[in-house]
């Protein structure tokens, strides 16, 4: 296994694309804001978050009418939730699989939920964080392996020297991981 170090983490994470990286601090300081005023996130700042992270792919599956009924009451339950129960909440709503509710709870706590996406979990695989035969899907698709995703981030952030964020590290997987094919 090759170890994910400080050095990898600095020279992976320039290599992010800097107009996401724009979008994900203004999505970041809303979502701060709107947790202040309101307790959850408003359908505005939810489709900006949604839309960052899938490319705006598979929007249509959300139930926008129904936005403060199901996602807006599911984000509030999650926030009063332990934190390896909050994943279960989210994932499952319309249109929102792992990624997107790892996406909604690292908004909403940014240190202390990493993002997940097929290219952190490439990388993880091609350093040997994971076994090569272990399919993509089964490492990222269950509330159950995003937790155990989580515990391996944060288990890697503690290993490092320095005060490595956990947007740095992801930012620095996400870049690494696009290299390789599924």
């Amino acid at each position: 296994m090759k170890k994910i170090n400080s050095a990898f983490i600095e020279k992976w994470e320039k290599e992010y694309d800097v107009s996401d990286e724009l979008k994900y601090q203004d999505i970041l300081k809303k979502v701060k804001t709107n947790l202040e005023k309101i307790n959850g996130i408003s359908l505005t700042i939810f489709e900006m978050l949604y839309k960052w992270k899938t490319r705006g792919r598979s929007y249509n599956k959300v139930i926008v009418d129904r936005y403060e009924d199901i996602y807006n009451e599911n984000i509030k339950i999650s926030i009063r939730l332990p934190d390896d129960k909050k994943i279960y909440i989210l994932d499952g709503m319309p249109g929102v699989r792992i990624a997107v509710a790892s996406t909604i709870l690292h908004f909403i706590y940014p240190n202390q939920f990493p993002i997940i996406d097929v290219n952190t979990i490439k990388a993880l695989k091609e350093l040997g964080y994971y076994e090569p035969i272990e399919k993509i899907e089964k490492l990222r698709d269950s509330p159950e392996a995003y937790n155990k995703y989580r515990k391996k981030i944060l288990k890697i952030q503690k290993s490092l020297d320095g005060d490595w964020t956990l947007h740095q590290i992801d930012k620095a997987l996400f870049s690494f991981g696009k290299q390789f094919k599924i």
